[in-house]
Parts: C-alpha cells; sequence; structure tokens
C-alpha cells in the first residue's frame, strides 16, 4: 500500500523513472557519509593532521 504522499498515478512515474536509469546505467541513489575528517590543509589550522 502507498503512504498518503504518494497518489496511484505517481506508480507509473516512478516505474518510468527506474527504467530509464536502469537502461541508462545510471545510479538510482547515492549516499553521502559526513566525517570529522578535514583535508582542507590550512595553513593556520592542524586539525588535518589530526586521525578523526
Amino acid at each position: 500500500m502507498l503512504s498518503t504522499r504518494f497518489k496511484p498515478w505517481d506508480v507509473p512515474v516512478f516505474l518510468a523513472k527506474y527504467a530509464w536509469l536502469t537502461v541508462r546505467h545510471r545510479p538510482i541513489s547515492v549516499q553521502f557519509e559526513v566525517t570529522l575528517r578535514c583535508n582542507a590543509k590550512c595553513g593556520f589550522c592542524d586539525y588535518w593532521k589530526t586521525d578523526a
């Protein structure tokens, strides 16, 4: 059952987008992980030298 956010006519649109992404071999979802590691290497900051 669909949630109340989605309407029944959204299903064909979702399926069409999924099929198009599958045919084009594009990623379906992307996940970013935020860490405390810094790679800016600022001259005034030593935080990037620490192992976070």
